[in-house]
């Protein structure tokens, strides 16, 4: 008799302690999903987002200009020595490509292929 009393009594606290628990599991999934806890929770998404994209774009810009600042040390030594200027190139490359006559002072003749 002893015996199916304690098992009883052990049941009874099992699944008191096993309901309690299921309630604050609930009310802590539920609360959760309140209107105000979502819009919190996107809230700081949102501004965790945008901090990230910044530093991304800011950090796309920083590696833009130390690459074009390699590339230009790279490929246009003179311009540091007082070399052609980059338009009078480009106005250069403009005619020898077959695209008209240069106008101002650094036009030259395009070359005959």
């Amino acid at each position: 008799m002893f015996k199916r009393a304690r098992w009883l009594t052990a049941g009874a606290a099992v699944g008191f302690g096993g309901s309690v628990w299921l309630q604050r599991r609930l009310r802590s999934a539920v609360s959760r999903y309140l209107p105000d806890e979502v819009a919190e929770r996107a809230g700081a998404r949102a501004t965790r987002a945008r901090t990230d994209l910044r530093e991304a774009i800011d950090e796309g810009r920083t590696a833009m200009r130390q690459r074009e600042q390699e590339l230009r040390s790279r490929l246009l030594p003179g311009e540091r020595r007082g070399g052609p200027s980059i338009e009078a190139r480009h106005r250069h490359l403009h005619v020898l490509e077959g695209g008209g006559e240069a106008s101002g002072p650094a036009a030259e003749p395009a070359p005959r292929r």
